[in-house]
């Protein structure tokens, strides 16, 4: 890994689901109907907070990848969708 950059993919944790359960709102509001929202895995990079971007399954082999950042904790600001793909599948990595 280079400084800054991704870690590598792995599996999701309880923590990135309570994450991305926060911007689910969000999410719906971009694509609709979000099924189960289960998160499946995530990559993460730390900055002046944290970038995840995280493979979320929301039905069947349906799965949208969505980039959450998360300030830093004396901000008190809550978790941001900065971007969310469509059209995913299990298969596809996530970047």
């Amino acid at each position: 890994m280079m400084v800054g950059g991704f870690h590598a993919a792995q599996a999701a944790t309880q923590e990135v689901q309570e994450i991305i359960e926060q911007v689910r709102d969000t999410v719906a509001g971009q694509i609709g109907d979000v099924g189960e929202y289960i998160a499946h895995s995530f990559r993460s990079q730390v900055v002046a907070g944290t970038n995840y971007n995280v493979k979320v399954h929301i039905s069947g082999d349906q799965y949208v990848h969505i980039k959450v950042y998360v300030p830093l904790p004396y901000t008190h600001q809550p978790p941001q969708l900065k971007e969310c793909e469509t059209g995913k599948v299990e298969s596809d990595p996530i970047h």
